[in-house]
């Protein structure tokens, strides 16, 4: 009896202990965030966006982007992020970034809002 006892405790305080970190890495990690430029030649429609399902990865957004991104020291990372309509073609994204979660916004900012580390990986728009 005392031993079934303790390997409850046990599992109790594992079980704890892991939902713990997993409401740490979901809720209390801090924001990262990645520039890049639309290009429509990395983008792909969505067939079964809103079609619901079980698990949409997608999140159900129709168009689904691949682009180079860069952080604010020009660090290079590829994601994978989507949009319900379709963004213009070589605008500039500036994308909020989580662990685990991957992108979970994006705001399309001016060539010169660009940090200089990452403007230097792009060419200045003629209109900017």
């Amino acid at each position: 009896m005392k031993k079934n006892l303790i390997i409850i405790i046990a599992v109790v305080i594992s079980i704890i202990a892991i939902l713990s970190v997993g409401a740490f890495f979901l809720f209390n990690v801090s924001d990262t965030y990645y520039y890049t430029q639309i290009d429509e030649s990395n983008m792909t429609e969505n067939e079964k966006a809103g079609q619901g399902g079980v698990i949409d990865f997608t999140g159900g957004m129709k168009y689904l982007y691949t682009l180079t991104c860069y952080d604010k020291n020009g660090k290079e990372k590829t994601f994978t992020f989507g949009a319900n309509k379709n963004l213009k073609n070589e605008a500039f994204l500036k994308l909020t970034t989580r662990p685990i979660q991957g992108v979970v916004a994006w705001e399309e900012i001016q060539y010169k809002d660009l940090p200089d580390s990452v403007r230097e990986k792009y060419k200045s728009p003629e209109n900017q």
